[in-house]
């Protein structure tokens, strides 16, 4: 019969989880009812099972004893409540936005309010480098170029990615640093392929301009830069847009 154990226990993990709880309660009620069996057909059973029964109760009736019971059954009971409550509504625990002084995060304008944030959930690991660039991303948006650029040297990197040298290329685009920016787009088309990225960014910057500082002539410098990284680049264009008609 030992092999049956094994057979029981893969059987138990594939019941549902509500039918792995009615085993133990099968196991109760079958050795109730058999001790209720053999008290009802022994007489030497049920006196000796009258008469330890009657001792156990002498003896927690004492006093001092008495009182330590009810003291012990409170607690289990209280504990098992806590387990069930715990169960139902988890640990209550939650998880507060931080700063970190020493190290490059969110700006304070951001942290500041972030701070009051509850979170049930453990948050992930947050990029900084990702975060700062939505930061820049959001003043670009704005069209705050000076805050953009501002943050952009703060968060400057030694040995920057592709996605931040394309950043950079939008910043300085928009600050009318064009002569910096081209440099950097040739450099860049020159040491990377296929060339896609950067003639998205030159058309990105042409929209830039075109939508904030209305500067068509710039709009159509980096028009010319696309054209010469991607000659397909353009079609990219949707005619209701305002760069359609210097394409």
């Amino acid at each position: 019969m030992i092999w049956l154990r094994p057979v029981a226990g893969a059987l138990s993990l594939r019941m549902p989880r509500s039918a792995r709880f009615l085993i133990p309660l099968l196991w109760v009620l079958a050795a109730g009812g058999g001790a209720i069996v053999l008290l009802t057909l022994n007489p030497t059973a049920r006196e000796v099972t009258v008469d330890a029964l009657g001792l156990v109760f002498a003896f927690f009736t004492t006093p001092f004893i008495l009182e330590t019971t009810f003291a012990a059954l409170f607690l289990l009971g209280l504990l098992a409540y806590n387990r069930w409550k715990l169960h139902q509504e988890g640990d209550g625990w939650v998880w507060l936005m931080s700063h970190e002084p020493d190290e490059k995060n969110l700006p304070a304008a951001l942290t500041q309010r972030l701070q009051s944030t509850v979170l049930h959930n453990k948050p992930e690991p947050a990029d900084e480098t990702r975060t700062e660039a939505g930061v820049i991303e959001g003043y670009l948006e704005l069209g705050m170029s000076a805050q953009a650029l501002r943050e952009l040297n703060v968060a400057a990197s030694p040995c920057p990615s592709l996605d931040e040298i394309l950043l950079r290329i939008r910043v300085l685009a928009a600050n009318l640093e064009t002569e910096v920016a081209t440099q950097l787009l040739r450099q860049t088309a020159a040491a990377t392929e296929p060339h896609g990225a950067l003639a998205a960014t030159a058309l990105d910057s042409a929209r830039w301009l075109l939508k904030h500082l209305q500067h068509e002539n710039l709009a159509r410098h980096w028009l010319r830069e696309a054209r010469r990284l991607d000659t397909a680049a353009t079609d990219s264009v949707a005619d209701g847009e305002p760069l359609r008609k210097l394409v």
